[in-house]
């Protein structure tokens, strides 16, 4: 059974040259409403928790900006989620908080369909994936390092993190695996479970 999952997963990630949304098992009527719906809450999330990690830099310093999310990054999803009246989530197959794990099939799925894109010469302006599992739909939005003040906390150990804040992300942080990139790398995804109700049509 695993050997026909990666066999599939390994055609869908083919299909990413060609598509820059894909969509598996919804009706083809419905699926720019998630596009759509998706977007709006991802990019409005992003919004809001950059604009808390920008004020906590310009207060705090880096330091006190990890200090910050270690505390305030899962609340301010979960916020967020109350919100839009979506479950809103982080996730990375590199996290740093450990209840930002890929946790499932679909997760992976989502992950190596955007790092397809993500790797492409031209790569698409929005990448990002609507995926059924079983009645939940997910939409799933590449977050990528964007700034040069990321690097600070997720750059290279050795030339871009001060070694007192490797110190710090390491004390509140002890399995972290969110350090290494280079700007413009994929850092992780938006993960929204939205409701199949919200696309229904009238009759």
């Amino acid at each position: 059974m695993k050997h026909l999952y990666w066999g599939v997963l390994a055609l869908l990630i083919s299909f990413t040259s060609c598509s820059t949304n894909h969509v598996e098992g919804i009706d083809p009527e419905e699926k720019q409403v998630y596009f759509e719906e998706g977007n709006h809450i991802a990019s409005e999330a992003q919004k809001a928790l950059l604009s808390k990690v920008t004020k906590a830099i310009a207060d705090s310093g880096v330091n006190g900006a990890v200090a910050f999310c270690n505390e305030n990054a899962i609340p301010i999803t979960d916020s967020l989620s109350n919100a839009f009246h979506a479950q809103i989530k982080r996730i990375s197959n590199k996290n740093r908080n450990p209840d930002n794990v890929l946790k499932t099939e679909t997760d992976i799925m989502a992950w190596n369909l955007i790092e397809g894109m993500a790797r492409e010469a031209t790569a698409p302006p929005a990448q990002h994936v609507v995926l059924q599992e079983g009645n939940k739909i997910f939409y799933y939005k590449a977050i990528t390092l964007g700034m040069p003040t990321c690097l600070k906390c997720h750059g290279n150990k050795d030339t871009d993190i001060a070694p007192e804040t490797l110190q710090l992300i390491q004390a509140k942080y002890p399995n972290d695996k969110a350090i290494g990139y280079q700007l413009g790398e994929l850092r992780g995804l938006w993960k929204i479970a939205l409701q199949p109700a919200q696309s229904d049509k009238t009759e």
